[in-house]
């Protein structure tokens, strides 16, 4: 059907406009040829042949083009259907909204209302006595959080400090980092054994394997894609890895194995357009799921380097650009809102370090008496949760309005 609609409007020249043009052109042609004879009789220097000449030009005077009556076309009206007007011209079509899946509960669509800072950032809650130091923080939900500290051991509490859950390092040693996947497996970066490890219901393997970087920090997009940071000792260089994981269902299973999963190298991002190295330290990672933008913690330039989705660099952030209210600059854990925003942590100064997408300070988070401030996260309502290194207690803070 639609490819017969645009015959209904084809254009077809009426008799009266087709002679007209016809003897237009003619007339033109006569004139050329004219003006050529004129020409070559300028040029002979014939003076008896053009006393004698006689140009026939009158019947380009006789006005016989002014003449033409022209009559507005009358249009026929033709009904169509809504398929065929859609054909047509088009269709507008509602977009869903991106959504940030750091688990089941955070697939929730992301607002479009902007959030206004708090004046005063508020504690929301805090749950104590859970570590003697908290080092990590990722949000299972509204409601629970896996963290790590300085031992081998990850456990997932809620907000009333029960334990739900608790998975210990293969290696034995203190994990580098953690994060969730789109289906709630966990991630944590075993720095010793140079891998990354997923684990769930009790189960683990390694997932990524290294022979001669160690993994720093670990991060999964609202995608499901995975992206690491890693250091080599031996070269004193650091590198970002984007993996692709897929899932190998099988039909007799009612549940996927962690042996069916199976990462993809995506990308790797180490060196900016001029060749030079984008890192020298890099450890904690984050994406911006407003724009896709790579945040990595710099530890060997005490900067936060940001790349956009295909790895090229956009800019550097440091203690320079803000409002100078610290002397000193320290970046540890990065996480990001669904404003864009880019929450930076500074355990030395006990605060965090609030920019936007590009790169403008915004604020400080630092009236809640932070103890060390090391790793943090945002969990589905937009509230920050920060784990404290010197207290071993976690805070739940909300900076933004609800509205």
């Amino acid at each position: 059907m639609c490819n017969d609609l645009p015959l209904m409007f084809k254009h077809t020249p009426s008799p009266l406009y087709e002679g007209r043009s016809s003897e237009s052109k003619r007339l033109l042609t006569e004139m050329q040829s004219l003006i050529e004879e004129n020409k070559r009789l300028v040029l002979s220097n014939n003076v008896g042949k053009a006393l004698s000449y006689d140009a026939d030009i009158d019947k380009f005077r006789t006005g016989k083009l002014a003449d033409v009556s022209v009559s507005a076309p009358e249009f026929k009206l033709v009904k169509l259907t809504t398929d065929e007007l859609s054909c047509l011209f088009g269709s507008l079509e509602n977009v869903s909204a991106r959504t940030r899946c750091m688990k089941k509960e955070k697939k929730a669509v992301l607002s479009n209302t902007i959030k206004e800072f708090l004046l005063t950032p508020n504690l929301f809650a805090t749950i104590e006595g859970v570590s003697q130091q908290v080092q990590r923080v990722c949000c299972q939900s509204s409601e629970e959080v896996w963290f790590s500290g300085n031992s081998s051991v990850i456990t997932r509490v809620d907000m009333e400090g029960n334990v739900r859950e608790v998975i210990h390092t293969s290696s034995g040693y203190v994990p580098h980092d953690q994060a969730l996947t789109t289906h709630s497996e966990l991630l944590y970066c075993d720095s010793i054994e140079r891998t990354v490890n997923v684990a769930k219901n009790e189960k683990q393997r390694a997932l990524l394997k290294y022979t001669s970087w160690r993994p720093q920090g670990v991060c999964v997009t609202s995608e499901g894609v995975i992206i690491v940071s890693l250091y080599n000792d031996l070269e004193g260089s650091s590198k970002v890895m984007k993996y692709e994981l897929k899932r190998i269902e099988e039909s007799d299973q009612d549940t996927l194995s962690l042996e069916r999963l199976e990462p993809k190298l995506k990308k790797v991002i180490e060196y900016d357009e001029r060749g030079e190295h984008l890192y020298r330290y890099a450890t904690f990672v984050a994406e911006n799921d407003t724009n896709n933008d790579i945040c990595v913690s710099d530890h060997g330039t005490n900067t936060v380097v940001v790349v956009n989705y295909e790895g090229k660099f956009r800019f550097v952030y440091h203690n320079v650009l803000s409002q100078r209210k610290y002397d000193t600059f320290f970046p540890c854990g990065i996480a990001t809102d669904s404003q864009g925003h880019i929450l930076i942590a500074y355990g030395d100064n006990y605060c965090i370090h609030v920019i936007d997408s590009n790169r403008q300070f915004l604020c400080y988070i630092d009236n809640c008496d932070f103890a060390g401030v090391c790793g943090i996260d945002i969990d589905p309502v937009v509230r920050l949760w920060v784990g404290e290194v010197d207290s071993g207690k976690i805070k739940i803070v909300q900076y933004l309005s609800d509205e």
